[in-house]
């Protein structure tokens, strides 16, 4: 309940730079399969190794968790004990707080380890407290997916991926006044009439992330549906309504053009459109380069380079529209956190570089972070609990190295001092060398700049003062300079320049077609809109197809179509609240319900190397406990907390869970089902003597809204029913009798009832309801949170089951207590007993609006299913959109 929360976190299939977490203060019974704790509130139910022969996976459960802050995993073989995870992998506390939370499943994989490792787990609490697993030993296996749903080569690439996706790197030049005004003045400005215009014509999108020159081949054009037969003279390529210069290689083989990736909490990918337009399109100018009056070289340009780690998720941290990823875990451990980060081109001629750490707390203590530069000892960093704190620095330039240079970071406050960090920044003089091919710098007026470092003597350099129209120089001298080759570039105005070989050229994260559409449309009509993922608009046909057979108007749109016409073309759950805004207004029909055929995460950059499953987003919300996923917010246009629209959700990955989610819908609509014929199920916790909490009288209370003829079973977790049932299996036999409606009253999380567990995603193969589905409403914490990115939460896996279970779960995404829950519910029962509400949508609406400034509970309950599933008769017609 309020703050009892459980999910599986982020499965830390990979380490990233951290150190062991008080290693040093624990004792250590060797016998294998013997735990020792010294904190009771966090009990380890098991832990188990596997190992196909190329590394090994360690897995999991807790019995109970209580204010964890994380876990390290140890390896014991022939060298001893050593620190398998790099990195802590963090607890319930870091998503839930510090109340028991009970059943959540952990795991990491270890690429070192081999079939005769032993390993241990330990846990530390917030407050400084830690405890052991058992010693296990390895299991063989075939392979590791007879035990997981990867294999090893899996979980390699996953390790690989969230140590690239973790680390984000970007480079900004610090220009001198003049030039920065300049290069301010010629930024393009987003025309949106224009860029109408453009998604309304058959062409491509061009995702880009990073910053340079790239290349499209004609093949991959082609490949995305774009006819490379026409004039290529009027190839157009546009970002933001802005016409952009390219640069056409030999036959139209390829185009090239200056691209720039984007950095939010929901993408790092820019779009581009390429379209065949009405006149010739736009194409990068050539300069000769002659020398202009002026004979001194310049050594360096002043360059800004910044990294982030974002490794680890923390939802506890209330910060708005920021993202809750940050790095590794600093503490209080005998070796210090390391992290590592690569300056190319250090000019140690310039007397001092700047220098900024930033930190995110985790545990309430003040911090106290020791602070290292490549063994130079810097001053300590400073905060006070959950908020962000930094340090700004001056150096001597001799502190820093030409590539690899280490940050180190110990906790030296408290014994529970825990904090992450989160990012750094270095300003200093950079030499004209590139990297990789490749170097963005900028020249000083009428100075001479003399690039080196190039393998090959094909180099281009552009002029990309003005972004919208670059200019290739040309005429330029390209020496040989040993095992490399330089240019000299003559003196000339300040420009922002780029340097590049032939070969060096970036390539598209994606290229993918853009069929016309006009979703800005005041003609535009639906009763129910069905927004879905590309992969599976067939089946989000056929759902709008079986409700158009009723009488009603479906519009059904592809969600990059909304990014199209209202953000440029950016994935952004803002984009889809302005669609939906929109279509309430403007639509000659204004649409009453939202259908959404697809998955949301909470890491929709794939941090986590879990793979990228936002695929129609939600919106991340502050709540009175913590953040958490809002649909509710997509159609929430007035800031009150309550949907102007109806919103479901089917959390799908794959077609086949759209279908079968249809299915079941269609077949509880045809039996027409009511509580009258089926009953209603009324399971509760038992009673909560810490907080007062009485589960079982909230459920009589609800069961007491319904009329008289509707028959109720009251299923409590404290019930003695005769041997050999427990309340778990009378429970699970009730569900399987088909109730129309079965609610839940009590502690839980994300994929359970109760802190010891009453019912579970564990139990959800046992149901056999397959042609008598039941609406669950689950009153309790994060039954509802549907944006993990790894594990299903027992709303999604009860209405994913085919075996049975729910056609509609109604539950909440976050933290909210009983009394609020029971005002909505108490509203709930007592309307599907009148049957005047037929709608399942327009029941959860109008109970929610009952509840008086609680804007957070309003949006962090969400309905998993169908709104517009047809749910009672009523007496007076059913309209669309009306009660």
């Amino acid at each position: 309940m309020e703050r009892i929360i459980s999910l599986c976190l982020v499965s830390a299939f990979v380490c990233s730079a951290a150190s062991p977490v008080f290693a040093q203060s624990l004792t250590r019974d060797a016998k294998v399969g013997r735990t020792k704790s010294n904190e009771q509130g966090n009990r380890f139910a098991s832990v188990r190794a596997y190992s196909d022969g190329n590394g090994v996976l360690v897995e999991w459960q807790m019995a109970v968790e209580t204010n964890n802050a994380g876990f390290s995993v140890y390896r014991l073989d022939g060298e001893g004990t050593q620190l398998a995870s790099e990195s802590m992998i963090l607890g319930s506390a870091a998503m839930f707080g510090a109340k028991p939370v009970p059943g959540e499943a952990y795991s990491f994989y270890d690429t070192n380890g081999t079939p005769g490792s032993v390993y241990y787990v330990q846990n530390l609490t917030l407050d400084g407290k830690s405890g052991m697993s058992a010693n296990v030993a390895v299991q063989p296996v075939t392979d590791l997916s007879e035990v997981t749903t990867a294999s090893s080569a899996d979980l390699s690439r996953q390790a690989k991926a969230k140590r690239q996706n973790g680390n984000l790197t970007a480079e900004r030049l610090q220009f001198p006044k003049v030039l920065a005004s300049e290069v301010y003045a010629n930024r393009p400005v987003a025309d949106d009439a224009t860029h109408a215009w453009v998604v309304s014509q058959p062409g491509v999108r061009i995702g880009v992330r990073g910053t340079g020159f790239y290349r499209v081949t004609k093949a991959e054009l082609q490949a995305a549906g774009f006819n490379v037969n026409g004039d290529p003279n009027l190839w157009q390529l546009y970002r933001e309504g802005v016409q952009l210069a390219i640069l056409m290689g030999p036959n139209a083989d390829y185009f090239d053009f200056w691209g720039k990736g984007i950095d939010t909490s929901e993408s790092d990918t820019g779009v581009y459109y390429l379209v065949s337009g009405p006149q010739a399109g736009k194409r990068i100018a050539t300069k000769v380069a002659r020398p202009v009056a002026g004979s001194v070289t310049s050594p360096s340009y002043n360059q800004v380079f910044t990294q982030k780690q974002r490794v680890n998720y923390l939802s506890q941290v209330l910060n708005g529209e920021l993202e809750n990823f940050w790095g590794s875990i600093v503490n209080t451990a005998a070796t210090p956190t390391s992290y590592n980060f690569t300056l190319t081109g250090v000019d140690f001629n310039a007397l001092q570089a700047s220098l900024e750490i930033k930190f995110q707390g985790y545990s309430f203590d003040q911090h106290i972070v020791q602070v290292t530069l490549n063994g130079e000892a810097l001053a300590d960093a400073t905060g006070n609990s959950r908020s962000p704190f930094s340090k700004q620095y001056t150096v001597p330039t001799s502190f820093l190295r030409e590539g690899t240079n280490t940050l180190t970071f110990k906790a030296i406050g408290v014994a529970s001092d825990l904090s992450l960090f989160d990012s750094l920044t270095v300003g200093y003089a950079r030499k004209f060398l590139a990297a990789q091919d490749k170097v963005r710098f900028y020249t000083s007026n009428f100075r001479l700049s003399r690039l080196e470092g190039f393998t090959s003597p094909n180099i281009r350099v552009f002029d990309v003062t003005n972004e919208a129209a670059p200019v290739l120089w040309t005429n330029l001298n390209v020496v040989p300079d040993g095992a490399t080759y330089s240019v000299r570039l003559p003196a000339d105005r300040g420009r922002s320049m780029y340097a590049m070989t032939e070969s060096s050229h970036l390539f598209a994260a994606s290229i993918t077609p853009n069929d016309p559409t006009v979703l800005k449309s005041p003609s535009q009509a639906a009763n129910l809109i069905i927004i879905s993922h590309k992969n599976w608009m067939a089946e989000a046909e056929n759902w709008a197809n079986y409700r158009r057979g009723q009488g009603i108007v479906v519009k059904t749109v592809e969600v990059s179509e909304i990014y199209d016409e209202f953000n440029y073309g950016d994935t952004n759950s803002f984009a889809i609240r302005a669609f939906l805004q929109y279509a309430k207004t403007n639509w000659q029909t204004a649409p009453g319900y939202v259908l959404i055929l697809g998955d949301a995460s909470f890491d929709p950059r794939n941090y986590t190397g879990a793979g990228f499953n936002n695929l129609v987003p939600t919106h991340i919300v502050n709540t009175v406990f913590t953040e958490t996923g809002s649909d509710e917010w997509l159609a929430d246009f007035n800031g009150d907390g309550l949907a102007e629209m109806a919103v479901g959700r089917i959390a799908a990955r794959n077609g086949q869970t759209v279908t079968n989610a249809l299915a079941k819908v269609t077949t509880f609509e045809q039996q027409a089902p009511t509580p009258e014929s089926r009953g209603v199920l009324f399971a509760f916790d038992q009673f909560d003597a810490g907080n007062n909490y009485d589960f079982e009288q909230i459920s009589v209370r609800l069961r007491n809204q319904l009329p008289g003829g509707i028959t109720s079973t009251m299923v409590g977790r404290s019930d003695t029913p005769p041997p050999p049932d427990t309340p778990q299996t009378v429970l699970i036999n009730s569900i399987n009798a088909g109730k129309y409606l079965v609610n839940y009253t009590g502690h839980g999380s994300t994929g359970t009832w109760a802190t010891t567990t009453f019912f579970s995603n564990n139990q959800v193969p046992l149901l056999t309801n397959a042609n008598n589905q039941s609406i669950f409403t689950m009153l309790t914490c994060l039954n509802g949170f549907f944006l993990h990115a790894t594990n299903r939460s027992l709303a999604e896996n009860l209405v994913e089951a085919t075996n049975g279970g729910a056609v509609a779960a109604w539950a909440s995404t976050g933290e909210t207590t009983p009394d609020v829950q029971e005002i909505m519910a108490t509203r709930f029962f007592l309307k599907i007993g009148q049957g005047q509400i037929p709608r399942l949508g327009d029941l959860v609406n109008d109970s929610k609006s009952v509840l008086q400034g609680g804007t957070d509970v309003r949006l962090s309950w969400a309905l998993i299913g169908d709104p517009m599933l047809k749910v009672r008769t009523p007496t007076s017609g059913d309209r669309p959109g009306k009660q």
